[in-house]
Formats: structure tokens, sequence, C-alpha cells
């Protein structure tokens, strides 16, 4: 039997030493059986789950920027506008002497006592240029504009006099910081002033006691002045 094998394989190298393949065909051989044993990957494919990825990390990142809560911002405050004096209250038009005080009296009720000139004349015409519960305003004027009386409820900040003018302390009222002030001592009717606290309650803080007032006119003598300043009544 090994005798017979032999005698095949050595006829098939004799077979094989006469008949060689060609190296060509022997390469393409081997380049089959690899190509075969490695299959070449498929490069489109991979780009396409490439891409697809990519578009769902691109939808995922847009879907959390909608979902994710905005930070709180606080609201801007509102600010509730102080009180001020209605306009129908006031009497921008002149009105007589007797409605003016009539109106002063009926909404000024957070000053006490309310004082109120007792001779101005009644044939003058009188505006209210300022009203609420703690502060009034009223400009008497004569009928032929030559002589006014301002009268209100007002802290006043006035400056000093000119060369020619004057300050006095009168204790108006008892109050030894009120101030008499003339502009002009040279003249009979210059416009002078007069600031004082009266003794009493005021509905807004000051930093004196009592009821801040001021009087001043224009073209009246200073005899007539204090005639007016002597008739103030609550």
């Amino acid at each position: 039997m090994d005798d017979l094998r032999s005698e095949i394989r050595t006829a098939f190298e004799k077979e094989q030493a006469a008949h060689p393949p060609l190296g060509g065909l022997r390469s393409s051989l081997t380049a089959a059986a690899i190509s075969q044993a490695r299959p070449a990957p498929n490069l489109q494919w991979i780009a396409i789950v490439a891409a697809a990825a990519l578009g769902i990390l691109v939808v995922v990142g847009l879907m959390s920027t909608h979902v994710r809560p905005r930070a709180n911002v606080p609201a801007p405050a509102v600010t509730t506008p102080s009180p001020s004096p209605t306009a129908s209250e006031a009497s921008p038009a002149p009105i007589t002497v007797a409605s003016a005080d009539s109106l002063i009296r009926l909404t000024v009720t957070g000053a006490h006592p309310l004082l109120l000139p007792s001779t101005i004349p009644q044939n003058w015409s009188a505006v209210v240029t300022y009203l609420s519960s703690s502060f009034f305003s009223v400009t008497y004027t004569s009928p032929d504009s030559t002589k006014e009386v301002d009268f209100a409820i007002v802290v006043p900040n006035p400056g000093p006099p000119g060369p020619r003018g004057s300050q006095s302390n009168p204790r108006f009222h008892g109050d030894p910081h009120s101030l008499y002030q003339v502009d002009d001592k040279t003249q009979g009717i210059s416009p002078r002033f007069l600031m004082w606290n009266e003794p009493g309650t005021w509905s807004e803080p000051n930093g004196l006691p009592g009821v801040p007032y001021a009087l001043s006119t224009t073209g009246l003598t200073d005899a007539e002045f204090w005639a007016i300043a002597n008739s103030l009544r609550a």
C-alpha cells in the first residue's frame, strides 16, 4: 500500500513539473482567496448611518432647547403715583372771595387751625391755585389788578432780601422763628411777605410744630399788610 501511494505522489509531481501554473494566475487566485476571506467594508452604508446619527443628535438638541425652563425674570415694580389735588377741586378761573374761602374750608381738613384773612374786600376776585387736604394756595386780586394778596399753607424757602431790603423776626402769633421780609424798604408798596408756624396740628411732617403759613402782598403798604395779617381767623 505504501508503495502504491509513493508511486501516485511521484506521478503527480512529474505532472506538475511538466505543466507549471502561470505566475499571474497564482497571484490572482491568492488575491481572490483573500478578498473572499475578508470582504471590503461598505463605506456608503457607514456614511448613511453616521448622517442619521448626526441628525438624531441635532433634533435632540433642539428639543432640549425648547423644553428647558426659562429663568424667572422679576416683573418691573409698579409704582403707585402719589395723590395730588384733584383738578376739579382747584379754581384756575377767578371766583368770588366768599366762594374761595368756602372751597378751602371744605377741602383742607388736615390743618388745625385753618386760617383765612377776613378783611379782603368782597369786590376782589380769588383764584385757588393749589388745594388738597393738607395744603392750599389762594391769590386775591383787586378789581384794578394793582393789589395782590397771596396766602397759603406751605413750607417756603425764601432767598435773602436785596441790598435795600430788610428782615425781622416779629414773633408773629408767638412763633420765635417767624420771618418778615420787605424786598425794598425805600418803596412804600414794595413786595413783602411773612412766614410763621401757627400753633396747632398738621397732617404733614414738618421740622417745626404747628401749621406752616405764608402771607405775601404786592402793591400794599406796610400798614395794609399788617391789617390783613392781623385779620386772620379760623
